[in-house]
C-alpha cells in the first residue's frame, strides 16, 4: 500500500500524493477543499464529544500565534457580517 502525504505546494494549494525515496511527490492531487472540510468536521466532532468549543494555537519563531477555533452558534445568534 502506498504511503500518502499531505502538504502545501508552491501555489498555496493543499496537495496529497505519494513521496518517492528522494522526496518527490508523485500522483499529486489538489485537495484543498476536502482538507478544509475534513478539518471542519474533525473540529465539530471533537467539540460535540467534549461539549465545548475547540481551539488550537501554534506559536511561530517570530513570536506570532495562529489560533484556529471552532465556535458554534445558533442561527439567531449570528449578526450580519459574521
Amino acid at each position: 500500500m502506498a504511503d500518502f502525504h499531505v502538504k502545501l505546494d508552491k501555489e498555496g494549494n493543499i496537495v496529497a500524493g505519494t513521496i518517492t525515496k528522494n522526496g518527490v511527490m508523485n500522483n499529486k492531487s489538489i485537495v484543498t477543499g476536502e482538507a478544509f472540510e475534513a478539518v471542519r468536521d474533525h473540529l465539530l466532532f471533537e467539540s460535540q464529544k467534549q461539549q465545548q468549543d475547540i481551539a488550537y494555537a501554534w506559536t511561530y519563531k517570530d513570536g506570532k500565534t495562529l489560533i484556529l477555533k471552532l465556535e458554534q452558534k445558533d442561527a439567531g445568534e449570528i449578526k450580519e457580517g459574521e
